[in-house]
C-alpha cells in the first residue's frame, strides 16, 4: 500500500565495521599464545637497529623467522596503529 518493498520495510541498518573483529592474541612458537604489546615490542626492537628500515610485508617475514604466526595484514594494522609505517610518496 505505502510503495515499499517489504525487504526494505525490515531491514535494520548495520552500524559500525564489518566482519569479525581483529584478534589482540598471536601464537609463538616457543611462548605461546602472547598479546599484541609482546609482537608490538618485537616489531619496535626490530626497528630499532640502524640499518633496517621495512615495510609491513617484510617485518612479517622477520617475525616469521623469529617463531611468531602472523599474516602481513595483522603487521600492516599493528604497525598503522603505532605510527610506524614508512612515508609514501
Amino acid at each position: 500500500m505505502v510503495g515499499l518493498v517489504a525487504s526494505s520495510y525490515y531491514r535494520r541498518p548495520s552500524f559500525g565495521k564489518k566482519g569479525p573483529k581483529a584478534s589482540t592474541l598471536t601464537y609463538h612458537n616457543k611462548q605461546g599464545w602472547v598479546v599484541e604489546k609482546v609482537v608490538m615490542a618485537a616489531i619496535k626492537q626490530a626497528l630499532s637497529h640502524e640499518f633496517i628500515d621495512c615495510g609491513c610485508r617484510l617485518m612479517s617475514a622477520y617475525l616469521q623467522v623469529d617463531g611468531y604466526k602472523i599474516n602481513h595484514k595483522k603487521v600492516y594494522r599493528i604497525m598503522k596503529e603505532q605510527g610506524l609505517l614508512k612515508l609514501q610518496n
